[in-house]
């Protein structure tokens, strides 16, 4: 009996730590190549404007992005990696979180080896270095000061699609309608932790012993 409550309390342990941890409910959101000559974009660490990439969290869990890559290379899917030992590159619930595509890794965890250009693909990898967890397209006549993104178009807010057109760039500003949400999103909302979910799993579990 005892070998059973550790297997079980094992699975709850392994599911919570999945659900925790899913690296696919991250989008590459939005994505800018080249800022305007207006001053007024995005000033990194440094004091430099640059080009930049929005991950955002789509789930209602907080995903660790460390160890995962980011690349404008489909061959080249490790091109830049996002390091380990950093909290912040935990992403809260239907969060974002901002990389600087300054062409150099080195300048800290939240910089790119390299920068998004007109016409290029921006590929957001899985930290098994393979698989392709998403990817946005920068169009080669983008205008400088434009961005591309994506938005919701489900009730859930789970499925994201690329606008057609360039937009003006909207960093750290949810693209949907976060008041829209099925039942299911409702509960992860008053559920965050999942204990409900685990509560259910281990009545599954007892009622089959």
């Amino acid at each position: 009996m005892r070998k059973r409550i550790l297997l079980i309390l094992a699975l709850l342990v392994s599911f919570t730590s999945l659900r925790a941890q899913n690296v696919i409910d991250l989008i590459i959101a939005e994505a800018l190549a080249v800022p305007d000559s207006t001053g007024t974009g995005i000033v990194d660490d440094y004091g430099r404007q640059g080009g930049w990439i929005e991950i955002f969290n789509t789930s209602q869990g907080t995903v660790n992005i460390a160890g995962c890559f980011l690349t404008d290379d489909r061959s080249d899917l490790k091109k830049s990696i996002i390091p380990k030992g950093d909290l912040r590159t935990k992403i809260g619930p239907r969060q974002t979180t901002l990389f600087y595509a300054s062409g150099n890794g080195a300048d800290g965890t939240f910089y790119t080896s390299f920068k998004v250009r007109p016409g290029s693909t921006v590929y957001l990898v899985s930290n098994d270095g393979r698989t392709v967890i998403d990817s946005l397209i920068i169009p080669a006549g983008i205008p400088a000061g434009k961005s591309m993104r994506k938005e919701a178009h489900d009730l859930r807010q789970r499925e994201f699609e690329p606008v057609p057109n360039p937009t003006d760039p909207s960093p750290g500003i949810f693209n949907g309608d976060l008041n829209a949400a099925s039942k299911a999103e409702a509960m992860k909302e008053k559920d965050p932790h999942g204990w409900i979910l685990s509560m259910v799993a281990v009545s599954v579990v007892f009622s089959a012993l």
